[in-house]
């Protein structure tokens, strides 16, 4: 058996369309972007942006944890270099970048036995 028509059929395309894969191509790749968007960098961007609120938020008092687990409470602000100075315990004091604040806590409940 010759199989050398069929390869030329192979190679040649074998179709004869006007150009339809290529727009269906193309909104199938939109489709998958749209979907994209919605799931992974619509809410990436809503979460950047509620970080930026919430360190440009930051004030004197605030108890806060650090990217690196430490607990403390801020007594001092420096806006110009954009740190925080947090006091971690009585006699403990480090001076922390803003955006190595990961988050505000927020005060604890009362607990009633």
């Amino acid at each position: 058996m010759d199989i050398r028509p069929l390869l030329a059929l192979g190679a040649s395309g074998g179709s004869s369309s006007s150009g339809a894969p290529g727009w269906s191509m193309l909104i199938l790749f939109g489709g998958l972007f749209v979907i994209w968007w919605f799931l992974f960098l619509g809410p990436q961007i809503k979460r950047q942006k509620e970080k930026q609120k919430m360190l440009g938020a930051l004030k004197k008092g605030d108890r806060v944890v650090t990217r690196g687990g430490l607990l403390g409470t801020i007594i001092g602000v420096k806006e110009k270099e954009q740190i925080v100075v947090v006091r971690l315990s009585e006699n403990v004091k480090v001076e922390v970048v803003r955006s190595a604040i990961e988050g505000i806590l927020q005060p604890e409940e009362v607990v009633k036995e």
